[in-house]
């Protein structure tokens, strides 16, 4: 119970701007005039429930979502790349007004999915996207790295072996591209991202810049400058490609009038931004914790039907410590699902016999597993924001009179130039687990489709 973080903070629906959403949230930047009551609220953004993505039943006494990051998430992570918010009461009035001044401004795929208006609460957390003691422009650049990892789990169907040599983003991109929600294929592979190799990381970076697709976001002075038709570019949109991204950057980077080729700019901006992830765990703690999903979901989906007749209250009865994560944070466990789609998965698996082992799993074991599965949900779709902003010229006199570190701000220096850097992962939205039957079905989609759309062709191995 976590009744007493609930914060009562007077809120003005025309205070608040449009900034970007997600699958869960949409996110508001502060745009009020200055006071002495909303100082405060200068350098914040507001994240507000989708309703498409809202638990069936709010209870402001058990901030589900704010004890799963505290408790879960951040030992996983690194509670220095984590920030929980502040969770604040809103109202269905306030709420309202929001979802309708929003509208206008979100990228019409986003549309169909309103503001709930019923969620008690919203979160009051650090604008990421800038460095707030800072009189010059900052640059962010959001990366979902998704899937740091292949599968080696043993209950994978022999017929879908290539799960052992294929990472799911680069499977998956052919299924998005037959779909038509991609127009190309994007040469990103995860595992370069992952590998620590300069080079490698590099390469991924780079890929993402060319086929930003809901990969790669940049946002310049906190506004957003470039991405993909999936990451919320809107289609009237003139400026939001590789030359006008070049020369924005060079501004900030370069007092100079002259531009150099777009290339030189996009090299040291890829530059800085390998560098700080070698520098920053990170993306080492997200690999591992992705981990935690080592049954695949295959392994994962027989499981979960095995807890639907044993019932989920009854799994962790006697179980202390799974009984916490059940009450304070997989109350998400709200398993309805549609039966008849079901039914026809379970007729196309005959042969159950490589699940043997796991019929030896106890109930609180079971359950376990499928909360570290959901865990790795939501690490493999969650984003890595890292916010630069230079600090001193190649001369080395100072750029920012504000130079001083705050405690998340660090330093880094590339090249002849240093630059103070911040970093956070965000999108830590706890998964359902009645996304499992979901999460299977669009598996075995992505295989069937890469298998079919590769057939006869050499396929390239994605490399741990």
């Amino acid at each position: 119970m976590v009744d007493h973080l609930l914060h009562t903070i007077p809120l003005n629906p025309t205070d608040w701007k449009y900034k970007n959403e997600g699958a869960c949230n949409i996110i508001l930047s502060f745009c009020g005039s200055p006071s002495l009551d909303s100082s405060f609220l200068f350098g914040q953004v507001l994240r507000i429930k989708k309703k498409r993505a809202a638990h069936s039943q709010h209870s402001p006494g058990e901030l589900l979502e704010y004890q799963f990051v505290e408790s879960t998430i951040k030992p996983l992570v690194g509670s220095k790349y984590v920030h929980s918010g502040i969770p604040i009461k809103v109202d269905q009035n306030f709420l309202q007004q929001i979802d309708t001044l929003t509208f206008p401004h979100r990228p019409p795929n986003r549309r169909v999915d309103e503001v709930d208006i019923d969620m008690p609460y919203a979160f009051l957390i650090p604008d990421l996207s800038i460095i707030h003691d800072s009189q010059i422009p900052s640059i962010c650049v959001e990366l979902k790295p998704k899937w740091g990892f292949m599968t080696s789990s043993p209950f994978v169907h022999p017929e879908n072996q290539i799960k052992y040599t294929k990472c799911r983003f680069c499977m998956h991109q052919h299924l998005k591209f037959l779909q038509g929600s991609v127009k190309h294929i994007s040469e990103y592979c995860p595992l370069d991202l992952y590998s620590n190799i300069p080079d490698r990381v590099k390469l991924a970076i780079r890929s993402m810049l060319e086929h930003p697709q809901n990969n790669l976001k940049v946002y310049l002075s906190g506004e957003l400058s470039y991405t993909g038709a999936l990451g919320g570019r809107q289609k009237s949109a003139t400026d939001f490609d590789l030359e006008h991204l070049s020369q924005k950057i060079h501004s900030i980077f370069s007092q100079s009038k002259h531009t150099p080729p777009l290339d030189h700019t996009l090299t040291n901006l890829v530059e800085i931004i390998q560098q700080i992830l070698e520098k920053e765990p990170v993306l080492k703690n997200l690999q591992k914790a992705q981990t935690l999903d080592d049954l695949d979901v295959e392994g994962i989906r027989y499981l979960y039907d095995k807890a639907q007749k044993i019932g989920f209250d009854q799994l962790v009865v006697g179980e202390k410590d799974l009984r916490f994560r059940y009450e304070g944070v997989h109350s998400f466990f709200d398993a309805k699902d549609n039966g008849d789609s079901n039914k026809q998965e379970k007729v196309q698996e005959i042969d159950f016999s490589r699940f043997q082992p796991l019929d030896n799993l106890t109930p609180s074991e079971i359950y376990k597993k499928i909360l570290d599965f959901l865990t790795a949900a939501t690490l493999k779709d969650c984003s890595i924001m890292i916010t630069i902003l230079p600090i001193a010229n190649p001369s080395g006199s100072s750029s920012d009179t504000k130079n001083e570190s705050s405690e998340d701000d660090c330093l880094i220096q590339v090249s002849s130039q240093i630059f103070k850097y911040r970093i956070a992962v965000v999108d830590l939205d706890p998964r359902s687990v009645s996304l499992i039957p979901h999460y299977h079905k669009i598996d075995q989609e992505i295989v069937t489709t890469f298998q079919n759309s590769t057939k006869g062709k050499e396929i390239k191995t994605c490399v741990l």
